[in-house]
């Protein structure tokens, strides 16, 4: 089942699932057929407007609130059972009333149902605006499924395969294809195509969605969609039309990435001098999409750029200025002695601190010091997209980080990975996680090596977790080993929520 959001995208959802009209489906699902489930909500069976009501009534509560679906369950079941509209455990849905007819009613599975197909549909409403908004620097969609054994046949088939984003195929194979369905789309500039030795296929499938499934729930569902603009404040306004018309937008210079990433509050402080702009573009790319997800993870991220700006900004900006107001005690008077003085100590603290020089073979680094929290590259490798991408390959094929996180955007999504347990202590406090981490090393090196990477297993838990997170986020098929960390970062950040 899916998770629902908390973050302003996720007000998106609610205000499309708000837009819907009612219809009521006396028979089956069928009776309100394909993309008309887009734009109205209806329960199968359910023949009274009333019953109809509370679902959605509850329903909305649970989008608004963030409920779980055991608390959505819990309040709207004791409705359902006054009303004779809710089967308990052991009895069957199906009851003859006095009167002869028949009623189906619901039970818990349904409700799960019902929540997951209207918070997944919703979702993919604004998912799919994101992804025609971005279409021009994204041109190739990668279906992805999720590979496990409650996968359909047909949905296991289609995972990997790539076609152009304007292919007739995603009128049809748009997820979600089905009730519970939990594939995904990717997108792909023509740079990762390339690189990954993928071939977009020019053809449609023989595969088929499931009955009452073969449509763009996206594409049907923004017919419906108005949002409200006049309910939103105005930072609020220039969100949701960030996250409803731009998605991430590839810049073209280093200053057009600075400017995006303030606009779009990636960070308090954003520098990408001496930096080539693809490194830039993937540094927002990677930060942008973490925080659609996890908003929280912006405490985290005070600065992002490069680590020669982020160890500049520290000494210049935050040790050299409090130096100043010590050596001074408060005076406003600020002699050229005492200024250079403090810059020259500013130096030696730097340097006790660790942010004085950068190491020449050090990609990039997450910060965690008051001021400068953040990740940042080595502009050493940043400076050059395409030899900083050839170095990441030739780390690929030696199995130093994981498989399938090619690219420039996968070592901000490592460095990610190390803010994500600082904000969670995950690798200091979840005895869930050690207990992991402690299991999967006991295998032998080996092992972690063939099954997530070298680095996991010679950097120990917290490089563990970074790698297992960036391979989580970046490969379309996750290994056993990626696929738990992600999982249990995930569950740890919805505790938070």
């Amino acid at each position: 089942m899916i998770g629902i959001r908390f973050d302003l995208p996720f007000q998106q959802q609610l205000d499309f699932f708000r837009s819907k009209g009612f219809a009521l489906s006396p028979d089956s699902w069928r009776d309100v057929w394909k993309d008309a489930h887009a734009r109205a909500f209806t329960v199968a069976r359910v023949t009274q407007v009333d019953v109809l009501h509370d679902v959605r009534e509850e329903l909305d509560k649970a989008m608004e609130a963030g409920l779980t679906p055991k608390q959505f369950k819990d309040n709207i079941i004791p409705t359902l059972e006054r009303k004779g509209w809710f089967a308990p455990s052991g009895e069957k849905a199906m009851l003859q009333l006095p009167d002869g007819t028949v009623r189906k009613r619901l039970t818990g599975w349904r409700l799960d149902t019902i929540l997951d197909t209207n918070v997944q549909t919703a979702y993919m409403v604004g998912r799919y605006t994101q992804q025609m908004e971005v279409k021009r620097y994204f041109p190739f969609w990668m279906y992805v499924s999720i590979l496990d054994a409650s996968t359909r046949p047909t949905h296991a088939a289609m995972n990997g395969r790539v076609w152009a984003a304007d292919h007739p195929i995603w009128k049809k194979w748009y997820p979600p294809n089905g009730f519970r369905c939990r594939c995904k789309v990717r997108t792909l500039t023509e740079t990762q195509v390339k690189r990954m030795g993928l071939a977009p296929e020019k053809r449609g499938v023989t595969e088929k969605p499931d009955e009452g499934w073969d449509f763009n729930p996206g594409e049907a569902g923004l017919k419906a969609w108005k949002p409200d603009m006049g309910k939103y404040s105005g930072i609020e306004q220039a969100l949701l039309r960030t996250a409803i018309q731009e998605g991430f937008v590839a810049a073209r210079t280093v200053k057009q990435a600075e400017k995006w990433a303030k606009d779009h509050d990636l960070a308090d402080n954003v520098s990408y001098k001496g930096l080539d702009v693809k490194t830039a573009n993937a540094w927002n790319q990677s930060v942008y999409e973490a925080l659609q997800d996890s908003p929280k993870l912006r405490q985290q991220l005070e600065f992002i750029g490069s680590m020669q700006e982020r160890n500049r900004l520290l000494k210049e900006k935050i040790i050299t200025p409090r130096l100043i107001r010590e050596m001074t005690a408060g005076s406003l008077v600020q002699s050229p002695d005492i200024l250079k003085q403090a810059r020259k100590t500013a130096e030696g603290v730097a340097a006790r601190m660790g942010y004085n020089r950068v190491s020449a073979n050090v990609y990039a680094q997450a910060s965690y010091t008051p001021g400068i929290k953040g990740i940042a590259v080595n502009v050493k490798w940043g400076k050059d997209a395409a030899a900083f991408e050839q170095a990441i390959l030739r780390d690929l094929r030696t199995k130093w980080h994981p498989a399938g996180t090619e690219g420039i955007k996968s070592v901000a999504d490592h460095e990610l990975g190390h803010q994500f347990d600082k904000l969670l202590n995950m690798s200091d406090g979840n005895a869930t996680f050690k207990s992991f981490y402690n299991a999967e090393i006991g295998k032998g090196m080996d092992y972690v090596v063939d099954n997530l990477s070298k680095y996991a297993y010679r950097g120990r838990i917290k490089e563990f977790l970074a790698e297992g997170w960036c391979e989580y986020v970046n490969s379309p098929s996750p290994r056993p080993i990626a696929a738990r960390v992600g999982q249990m970062i995930k569950e740890a950040y919805d505790a938070i929520r």
